[in-house]
């Protein structure tokens, strides 16, 4: 039932959210809405996945003690990881964006997600 209400998920960090979107279609640039855990009856160990990636991000208003790179790094890494495991939980299509690109779980090839360049 959540998957008619959502067709379209995108997993993208943003200060004190769930950090799961519905845009308004594959193409945009803009997130749209922002999906409580509890709208797609997410496992509860996936929501808590998601909660943690969020509260790390929500805590980083200082720089980690680790380099800035490898902090990043790690946090794209179990974006990526969390966008794959939204899809085999929920289904239909699911997306991420990294370095100002869209990704989408499935599509991209494997290690698609760091692919892109930074210039």
């Amino acid at each position: 039932m959540a998957r008619e209400r959502f067709p379209l998920l995108r997993v993208w960090p943003e200060f004190c959210s769930s950090g799961i979107w519905a845009p308004p279609s594959p193409v945009s640039q803009q997130v749209g809405p922002m999906v409580d855990y509890d709208l797609l009856d997410l496992p509860p160990e996936l929501a808590a996945r998601f909660q943690a990636w969020q509260d790390k991000f929500d805590e980083n208003v200082n720089p980690p003690d680790s380099p800035p790179d490898e902090w990043w790094t790690e946090f794209e890494r179990e974006q990526v990881k969390l966008a794959t495991a939204l899809q085999a939980a929920v289904g239909g299509r699911v997306q991420y964006e990294l370095g100002g690109r869209v990704w989408t779980v499935g599509q991209d090839g494997p290690d698609a997600d760091f692919r892109y360049s930074d210039g």
